[in-house]
């Protein structure tokens, strides 16, 4: 049976401000995948749009976006889901909120720029994006760029 995850969208400095439990929840799911001790969202500004995923009242899953709508773009700093509350594909739910986000703010590219150790268990970059119905776009300053017109 398939997960019926909860979505809640949010701007940086909003998260901060109003929903600070939020914040450890995202520390947690960085600490499940071990992914440094630099504690990165002090970065977190109202230039940050955050997407949070849910299963029940349980954050499992987050995105960390900044947008340039005037050219098109999106980054995607951040793209963390519990090592030990997500299996499988679950990412790609939280990939689809992300994309259709960004759609409706009519970015037309996802770049990724994100931590290299978010990559290290993910043999083919281009395999796994084509597999989920994506291609990877040439782009040396991105780890990974796809194109969502």
């Amino acid at each position: 049976m398939a997960k019926d995850f909860r979505f809640e969208r949010y701007n940086g400095q909003d998260l901060v401000d109003n929903k600070p439990e939020y914040i450890e929840q995202m520390r947690d799911i960085f600490l499940s995948r071990e992914c440094g001790k630099e504690d990165v969202l002090q970065y977190i500004d109202d230039e940050s749009h955050i997407l949070c995923m849910f299963d029940k009242d349980t954050m499992v899953g987050f995105a960390w976006l900044v947008l340039a709508e005037k050219m098109g773009l999106a980054e995607i700093s951040w793209f963390v889901t519990d090592k030990y509350k997500t299996k499988g594909m679950d990412g790609k739910h939280l990939l689809n909120e992300v994309i259709d986000y960004c759609k409706s703010k009519d970015i037309v590219s996802v770049k990724f720029n994100c931590f290299d150790q978010s990559w290290d268990k993910i043999e083919n970059k281009e395999k796994l994006f084509k597999r989920i119905g994506f291609e990877i776009q040439r782009d040396d300053d991105f780890d990974a760029s796809i194109d969502i017109k």
